[in-house]
C-alpha cells in the first residue's frame, strides 16, 4: 500500500514541475522587468505560481528549476545547449542519446566545470537534462524515401533557400563563388533500424537510412566557380 501512495506522489509530482527552464526565466524576467504580477505571468506561461513567486522572492534560486541534486549547468548555459541541439535537428543533424551525453561533456570541460580528466556525464545526466527541458523529444528518423517526399514540399523548398541566403549573406559569399564549396556523401547501404534522436517537437530529424548490408561511402567535392 504504501509503495503504490509512494509511486503516485511521485509521478504528481513529476507531472507538477514538468516545465521547462526557457518558461520559468522568461515569466521571471516578465516579473521583474516588465513588472507583470506574479498571478498573471504564472497563468501567461503555464506554470505553478508558487514557484515562479519562490524565485522572484528569492526563496529559490531561478536557476534551481526542480528539486533534488542541483544540475551540471546553470539555466542560461543550459538553453545555450538546447538551441543547439533544436538548430542541428532543423538542419537534419540531429544528435543520438550518446552524442548528446558527449556534447554534454565537452560543454562542461569547455566551460571549466569539468576537466578531461574527470567523469564523463551519464545517460543519468541525459535523462534529467531531457526532463527539465520537456520541448526537446526523442524521436525514431524517418527513412529516406519518406524525406525525399517531404524534402519536394514548398515550405521545405523555401526554408532551405531562405536560410542559404541568410547564410551567403552573414559570410559576404554572393559574389565569391571559389569560397562556395559542395562536399555530398553518397552511402550505398542495406536497410538498418536507425539510432533514436533528440531534437525539438517542430521537426523530426532527418537521419537517414537506405535497405541492405555493409557500407560503402562515396565523397565528392566542388566549388562553385
Amino acid at each position: 500500500m504504501n509503495l503504490v501512495v509512494s509511486s503516485k506522489v511521485q509521478l504528481k509530482r513529476q507531472k507538477y514541475k514538468s516545465y521547462s527552464p526557457t518558461k520559468l526565466t522568461n515569466a521571471y524576467l516578465d516579473v521583474t522587468d516588465k513588472k507583470l504580477s506574479v498571478a498573471k505571468a504564472a497563468r501567461k506561461y503555464c506554470l505553478p505560481e508558487q514557484t515562479l513567486r519562490d524565485r522572484v522572492l528569492g526563496h529559490i534560486s531561478i536557476d534551481n528549476v526542480k528539486s533534488g541534486p542541483p544540475p551540471v549547468f546553470d539555466c542560461e548555459e543550459e538553453e545555450r545547449l538546447v538551441q543547439h541541439i533544436k538548430e542541428m535537428g532543423v538542419v537534419g543533424y540531429a544528435y543520438t542519446r550518446a552524442e548528446v551525453v558527449d556534447l554534454g561533456s565537452e560543454y562542461a570541460v569547455h566551460l571549466g566545470i569539468k576537466t578531461k580528466d574527470d567523469k564523463q556525464l551519464s545517460l543519468r545526466w541525459f535523462y534529467s537534462f531531457k526532463g527539465r527541458w520537456p520541448e526537446l523529444k526523442v524521436w525514431r528518423p524517418k527513412t529516406i524515401s519518406e524525406l525525399r517526399a517531404k524534402a519536394t514540399s514548398r515550405a521545405s523548398i523555401y526554408r532551405y533557400f531562405d536560410e542559404l541566403n541568410r547564410i551567403m549573406k552573414k559570410y559576404q559569399l554572393k559574389d565569391k563563388p571559389q569560397s562556395i564549396y559542395n562536399v555530398d556523401e553518397k552511402g550505398l547501404q542495406p536497410n538498418y533500424k536507425p539510432q533514436n534522436v533528440m531534437a525539438s517537437a517542430e521537426y523530426v530529424p532527418s537521419t537517414l537510412s537506405s535497405e541492405k548490408g555493409q557500407t560503402t561511402t562515396v565523397m565528392g567535392c566542388g566549388n562553385a566557380l
